[in-house]
């Protein structure tokens, strides 16, 4: 404007048209300055024009004196220089409003993206806050179940991770002691290193779930019984990166399992004790009969010796029958004590057709009294089992004294007692059957589910205990235990036992 005002005081000299040339000036600034370039190139061709038409003169023509050109050259000049000036000037206050909206807009995304940052920051501790949350749970729950959570690197044979839990478990302080894998496997018992380092190998190899039960042994030389289960991570080549799972201490677990062991010894003790009271008199027949056997012998050996020339062959006969017989009645009250006396059990490789040759001449009295007639079904080849020749010994016996009882109210010739068996081969390999089938008047069906539980009896004088320890007896040797009624009169009580690995002694 200070322009145009100056240039408005440079033609005052030509005519006194400084107002109209201020409003044409004026219209050039107003259409640079609000309509751009190209509005003001117009508003000045058109003040031009207007100007040399209306006041140069000739006016009311566009034909310019020569004296005029000077006047009108300043006029368009000025025009030119103010259109610029005010679209320049526009530009620049259109460059300086963009670049102030930009600035705003980054400023309100700025806003926006800080509002977003906040409010992840807000979700990030929220999450933070739960997962602290959820690992106290966790750990408050591997400290309630003793159990601790690893993870081991195969490659670099490290301990990657242990849970707070699993530090107590092995009795180490996870800010002290050293947690690497060598001081682990030190830790474990002696004899459980081989067979924990062949699952091991055996997991890696096959690529599977693993799991061991071993011992450590901690600092103060306390012993923990531990259950590890692990399982392998692989990587894209499909081979095994790390091994992650869990240790539980099931020490009490262990104890109170050896407490149950022992109480069932120790009832499975009285019920033979009761079993040898209710079969006195065939105890005493077979120490009797044996003892007799002697008695006779040594009185012929004392009338032969008495003879003049005593017949040394037959002295020799008798005295060796008198070894015979003495033998005979030790084993029999050697197999007495030992059904007597608590002792731990002793696995070892039996023959089942001897253990039933046993029980039979222990019942033999017995059976004779109660009129029962023993039938074997025995074949001449049986595969041998492992386990504790006094406890299935207790288990037949008891199911021969049952079917005995069972047969007391038929009439004599029925009661036949079958004792059978016969190898089997099944999902679980080879096994041995083993059964009792009696004759006399069976079981209800829904006294089946019954009969092994404990107290409960069919006999008006009994205890309720024989199946069920029983049974406890053949589960504890990997086997089972069940009952069938016959097609016909009786029942069968049978039970089948894994046969003994050949390889073992």
């Amino acid at each position: 404007m200070a322009l145009a005002l100056l240039l408005s005081q440079i033609l005052e000299h030509y005519r006194h048209s400084t107002p109209f040339a201020s409003l044409f000036i004026c219209a050039i600034l107003f259409s640079a300055w609000f309509g751009g370039r190209r509005p003001g190139l117009l508003a000045i061709t058109l003040s031009v024009l207007a100007f040399a038409y209306y006041f140069l003169p000739p006016t009311h023509s566009l034909a310019v004196k020569a004296n005029e050109w000077p006047r009108l050259i300043l006029f368009v000049v000025t025009s030119l220089m103010v259109g610029l000036l005010a679209s320049q000037q526009r530009g620049t206050t259109e460059s300086l409003r963009r670049t102030r909206d930009e600035l705003a807009a980054k400023v309100q995304a700025l806003n926006h993206t800080n509002a977003a940052l906040q409010a992840e920051n807000a979700e990030r501790k929220l999450a933070e806050a739960k997962l602290q949350q959820i690992e106290g749970y966790l750990a408050e729950a591997q400290r309630l179940t003793h159990t601790g959570s690893w993870a081991w690197n195969v490659a670099r044979r490290e301990n990657v991770f242990w849970s707070d839990e699993h530090y107590r478990i092995f009795g180490l302080d996870p800010e002290k002691d050293d947690d690497s894998y060598e001081q682990a496997f030190q830790m474990l018992h002696p004899e459980d290193r081989a067979g924990f380092q062949q699952k091991l190998g055996t997991a890696l190899g096959d690529k599977k779930d693993f799991a061991a039960d071993f011992r450590i042994v901690l600092r103060d030389g306390a012993v923990k019984f531990i259950h590890t289960i692990g399982h392998p991570r692989l990587d894209g080549a499909g081979e095994v990166t790390e091994l992650v799972g869990t240790a539980v201490d099931v020490t009490e677990r262990r104890q109170a399992e050896n407490a149950l062991r022992e109480a069932q010894a120790n009832l499975a003790r009285v019920t033979r004790i009761t079993t040898m009271g209710e079969l006195t008199a065939s105890i005493a027949h077979e120490v009797n009969q044996p003892l007799t056997a002697v008695v006779n012998n040594a009185n012929a050996c004392i009338s032969l010796l008495a003879n003049p020339g005593p017949n040394l062959a037959e002295v020799g006969q008798a005295l060796t029958e008198i070894i015979e017989d003495a033998d005979r009645a030790s084993v029999v009250i050697q197999r007495i004590r030992q059904w007597a006396k608590k002792a731990p059990v002793e696995r070892t490789r039996l023959d089942l057709r001897e253990v039933v040759t046993e029980v039979m001449a222990l019942a033999r009295h017995e059976s004779a009294t109660r009129g029962v007639t023993f039938r074997t079904e025995l074949p001449p080849e049986l595969p041998a089992v492992s386990g504790d020749r006094v406890q299935l010994q207790q288990v037949l016996l008891n199911l021969i004294v049952n079917g005995m009882e069972a047969m007391n109210t038929v009439e004599e010739w029925r009661r036949v007692l079958v004792i059978g068996a016969r190898s089997e081969v099944g999902d679980g390999g080879p096994a041995v059957l083993l059964r009792v089938q009696d004759a006399g008047p069976g079981f209800k069906p829904e006294e089946m589910d019954r009969l092994f539980e404990a107290f409960y009896t069919t006999k008006p004088q009994g205890m309720g205990m024989g199946l069920a320890i029983s049974r406890s007896i053949i589960e504890a040797h990997g086997g089972r235990l069940w009952a069938e009624p016959n097609q016909g009169p009786g029942a069968t009580f049978q039970f089948r036992l894994p046969a003994a690995n050949p390889a073992a002694s």
